[in-house]
């Protein structure tokens, strides 16, 4: 994927969260699913309004706005109606903080951040950086430490 695509994918969604946010602070959450998914099938009748168009009566601004507020509704519905979904995958950090799920880098994938916000992980024999949660096996941490 090309840095054109990355930027291109936080700008999208940087535009669905400002709906998000924008709905949630006009509307307040959704009381049920029936109304989340009313309030998303209103706004994929929009956008077929705006599909249905002839071709120079739309425009991408049109579209994406629409599209803004599917994504946005929907992530809405996640939120509000299905809390965490730990149910969906393995437990999760919101409902079990005893639970520590990180990642492990690839030598080119270390975490850069300052060494002052590792912390120590005793259960799993390693740190993890406190801004990116990477984590970092004891080995490769001393492998830097050592550079």
């Amino acid at each position: 994927m090309s840095n054109r695509d990355i930027r291109l994918e936080e700008k999208w969604i940087g535009v669905i969260l400002a709906e998000y946010k924008r709905a949630v602070d006009k509307n307040g959450p959704f009381n049920s699913l029936h109304e989340g998914y009313a309030v998303l099938l209103e706004e994929v009748d929009e956008l077929w309004d705006e599909v249905k168009k002839k071709k120079a009566n739309r425009t991408k601004a049109a579209i994406a706005e629409e599209c803004s507020q599917i994504a946005s509704m929907a992530f809405r519905i996640m939120v509000d109606c299905c809390g965490c979904g730990c149910e969906l995958s393995e437990k999760c950090e919101i409902c079990h903080p005893d639970i520590l799920k990180y990642t492990i880098p690839s030598r080119e994938a270390a975490c850069k951040h300052p060494r002052k916000s590792l912390k120590q992980d005793p259960e799993l024999g390693a740190w993890h950086c406190g801004i990116c949660y990477k984590y970092i096996p004891l080995e490769e941490l001393k492998e830097i430490n050592n550079r």
